[in-house]
């Protein structure tokens, strides 16, 4: 609708002038206005991420990509979003699916290298996310008695799941 349409530009002007909050106002009145408008569910994840408001970006992202499954950057907003929530494994699996449906995607393998660097740093930082932990140390005669402690046990998976807690 025409309406909906100003309001998108609205939105936009407001979103590169800094105004965060009043683009969101601008695509939510966009939306009750054009609510099968995947762009301005998009714009609006956009506004959400850039006031890290996480959680609503995501929820914007996919309500973008069941309106449009084909469009690629409903795919990057979705990952973006997954990955400010710390879900790198499931911006990953977004990314990869982007790139199924469009494989030549430069935003989306950029997107793509950029998650599995920080998915192998992570690693790197938490040796105890290895997934073969257990096994190597059962076989290895100077753990594998430690293995048979429940309190050694259950220290071990509050590791895998946080490694924070070792510092």
């Amino acid at each position: 609708s025409p309406q909906a349409q100003e309001l998108k530009e609205r939105g936009n002007r407001a979103l590169a002038a800094g105004d965060v909050g009043a683009a969101v106002g601008h695509y939510s009145a966009a939306i009750s206005r054009d609510p099968n408008n995947h762009v301005l569910f998009s714009n609006r994840s956009a506004a959400y991420a850039r006031l890290g408001d996480y959680s609503r970006a995501l929820a914007d992202a996919c309500r973008t990509l069941e309106l449009r499954p084909d469009w690629a950057k409903g795919y990057s907003r979705k990952a973006a979003a997954l990955e400010f929530l710390q879900r790198l494994e499931e911006a990953k699996a977004t990314y990869e699916e982007g790139l199924a449906r469009d494989p030549g995607n430069e935003q989306l393998l950029q997107g793509l290298r950029g998650v599995e660097a920080r998915l192998a740093e992570r690693k790197l930082l938490n040796p105890f996310s290895a997934p073969d932990l257990l096994a190597r140390l059962e076989a290895d005669p100077r753990t594998r008695a430690l293995l048979g402690d429940p309190e050694y046990r259950r220290l071990l998976e509050t590791l895998r799941s946080d490694p924070g807690q070792l510092g």
